[in-house]
C-alpha cells in the first residue's frame, strides 16, 4: 500500500471535487467544495488532520480544464519547483500543438479550395518537403510549372516526391482565387 494520503481535486469553473484516499487505498472521503480562499484554506485544515492522524505525507493532485485550475496552483503549499515548471511547460506544449493543428487545418482547407488535389501530394502537411515546394515560388500557380531540376533544389526534396508533384502538375488546376495573392 501506498504510504501517503493521497488527495485528487477535480477544478470546475465554480465547485471543485474532492476525494481523499487513506494509506490503505480506500477512499475516506468524496466531497464537493467551492471556490475561494476559504474553501481552500478548510481543505488544508482538513488534509492538515489526516497528516497528523496518519503520520504520512499527504499528497495533492489536481487537474482541470480550459485552464481552471491555474489561479488554483498558487495556493496549494509545498509545490516543488520543478513540478511548477513542468506544468507550465506542459500547458504551453499543449497549447502549441492545438495552435499548431489550427493553422495546418486553415493551410489545408485553403490549398484545397484554391487547387484542388494539391494538399493530396503528401500526408503531413507540416512536412520541410512540401511546406519548402509551397514557399518555392511568390505565386501559388507557379508551381504548376515548376521544372523537374527546380524541384529537386528545395530541401528535403527527393525524387519519390518530385515524381509525385510532376503527375499533379499534369492535372493542376487553379480556382480564381488564386489570382488575389497570398
Amino acid at each position: 500500500m501506498a504510504e501517503q494520503v493521497t488527495v485528487g481535486v477535480y477544478i470546475g469553473c465554480r465547485r471543485h471535487r474532492v476525494a481523499i484516499a487513506a494509506p490503505d487505498g480506500r477512499i475516506a472521503e468524496e466531497f464537493d467544495m467551492g471556490h475561494g480562499k476559504e474553501a481552500f484554506g478548510k481543505l488544508f485544515d482538513r488534509l492538515s488532520h489526516y497528516r497528523e492522524n496518519y503520520q504520512v505525507p499527504v499528497v495533492v493532485a489536481m487537474e482541470g480544464f480550459n485552464g481552471y485550475a491555474l489561479p488554483l496552483d498558487q495556493q496549494v503549499r509545498e509545490v516543488p519547483e520543478g513540478h511548477q515548471v513542468l506544468k507550465r511547460l506542459t500547458r504551453r506544449r499543449r497549447q502549441l500543438v492545438q495552435e499548431k493543428v489550427c493553422v495546418l487545418n486553415r493551410m489545408q482547407a485553403d490549398l484545397q479550395a484554391l487547387s484542388p488535389g494539391l494538399a493530396d501530394l503528401v500526408e503531413y502537411k507540416d512536412g520541410l518537403a512540401f511546406l519548402g515546394f509551397l514557399t518555392c515560388r511568390p505565386r501559388l500557380e507557379q508551381l504548376g510549372k515548376l521544372r523537374e531540376r527546380s524541384l529537386l533544389q528545395i530541401t528535403a526534396v527527393g525524387k519519390v516526391f518530385a515524381e509525385k508533384v510532376r503527375k499533379w502538375q499534369q492535372a493542376a488546376f487553379f480556382s480564381q482565387e488564386v489570382l488575389w495573392g497570398p
